[in-house]
């Protein structure tokens, strides 16, 4: 029953970041109010943390010797999902599928994962 409950724990944050991505993406535009910078660096790190949550509960799923194995299927994850998130923006009145969104989803997905297994490598070194 622990590792059950230790898996559910490891992987709630990532799929309710997902969930929340899907439901902001529901929505129409002008029903979305994101204030400050543009919305390519908004996407950058919306997708950067979901790759870290990704990384984060994948890391629970494999040893220590498999986390450049966990930091790049974090990054496709969140690449994938980004890809899919356009493409259902696109049937959104209001919304549309853009490119430049999916390279920004899939530039903060893969930076997060480069900076998630950079600080796994130095943590497994210290143990």
């Amino acid at each position: 029953m622990k590792a059950a409950l230790r898996r559910a724990w490891v992987w709630l944050p990532a799929l309710g970041w997902a969930g929340t991505i899907w439901f902001v993406s529901s929505r129409r535009v002008d029903a979305v109010h994101l204030p400050g910078p543009s919305d390519k660096v908004i996407h950058f790190f919306v997708f950067a943390f979901l790759a870290l949550l990704l990384g984060r509960a994948l890391r629970y799923e494999w040893s220590a010797e498999r986390m450049t194995r966990a930091a790049v299927v974090a990054a496709l994850i969140a690449a994938v999902y980004g890809g899919v998130d356009e493409i259902h923006q696109s049937f959104v009145p209001g919304r549309f599928c853009q490119g430049s969104d999916f390279i920004a989803d899939l530039l903060g997905a893969c930076v997060a994962a480069w900076a998630f297994r950079r600080h796994t490598s130095r943590a497994v070194a210290r143990d």
